[in-house]
């Protein structure tokens, strides 16, 4: 039986690090050789290219008779790229580096690999900004996580070092236990800051009434207060573990405010949970960690809804 590394609730002991040999998925690579946890001998580190099988069918039709020797030279030429970052991996990797070439669509394959292998975390390099992103399926990365049953780590960034910062977005009244153990499992030295987005109720209606602007001000700093105390008093459930955890409070809208606290508070990483309970829903663009997966900048950890 394999060991597990475990760190605050979250394995770390099987990754399977998604790549198509771009810059982002370099900086996936990278980062998948920082995280922690991989010490123990029974780790490993799974680099999974996927043969993209719409692709190759085009290929077939477009040679007409087929041409396997062709599709036999993109598969040698795969195999062979993937050998070689491996063994650039393995030079600092603290994890066993296994590879492996999937036949599929990249996102199936990849969590159906995962799957197989048992595979605790997913590793994948964000991509640009696109226009048609709200308007088709979005990137591969999206895709993923969407779909994954386990965490998965959105790499937008050259990774040069452990995270140091980490940004965990609450909500006082609800659970925040699987975030802060996720965040203090890939990130054990960062500092983390749970942060709260709150809105002032009719702080819109109050100022079109004529209310006196000293009357607004003075009720947005009691909603800050409020906010605050909520943070604290969250922070006081997650047990004396967390004494360490600073907490920020917010004014905004939840995607807008998450994303200006990239600028304000200067994180590495977002732990974010999938709030979706069915794929139909996984695909609204609506929802505040799609916006954020969209737009943020940051490395994003994405965990999946609870098991029911």
């Amino acid at each position: 039986m394999r060991t597990a590394a475990m760190r605050g609730g979250m394995m770390l002991d099987s990754i399977l690090v998604g790549t198509d040999f771009s810059r982002m998925a370099g900086h996936a690579l990278r980062r998948a050789g920082l995280l922690p946890g991989g010490r123990d001998n029974a780790s490993t580190l799974r680099i999974a290219h996927v043969l993209q099988q719409s692709w190759l069918q085009s290929l077939r039709t477009l040679l007409d008779d087929g041409r396997p020797e062709v599709e036999e030279r993109i598969r040698h030429s795969s195999t062979s790229r993937l050998s070689d970052v491996a063994d650039r991996l393995r030079r600092s990797a603290t994890r066993q580096v296994e590879t492996v070439v999937l036949d599929g669509e990249p996102p199936a394959a990849l969590i159906a690999e995962a799957e197989r292998v048992g595979s605790t975390l997913i590793v994948v390099g964000g991509q640009g900004q696109h226009a048609l992103r709200r308007i088709f399926l979005g990137s591969v990365s999206e895709r993923v996580v969407v779909l994954a049953p386990v965490p998965v780590l959105v790499v937008k960034r050259p990774a040069r070092d452990e995270y140091r910062c980490v940004v965990v977005p609450v909500d006082p009244g609800t659970p925040a236990e699987a975030a802060v153990a996720a965040a203090r499992a890939i990130a054990p030295r960062a500092r983390i800051i749970l942060l709260h987005a709150f809105e002032v109720p009719f702080e819109m209606q109050l100022r079109h009434a004529g209310v006196d602007e000293n009357d607004v001000l003075h009720y947005r700093d009691l909603a800050h207060q409020e906010a605050l105390a909520g943070l604290l008093a969250l922070r006081e459930r997650l047990g004396p573990s967390a004494a360490d955890i600073a907490v920020s409070a917010l004014r905004g809208p939840a995607p807008h405010t998450i994303l200006a606290a990239e600028t304000s508070l200067s994180p590495e990483l977002i732990v974010m949970p999938r709030h979706a309970s069915g794929r139909i829903e996984a695909w609204l663009i609506g929802s505040v960690t799609q916006r954020v997966l969209e737009q943020s900048r940051c490395d994003m950890l994405v965990l999946p809804p609870p098991a029911a």
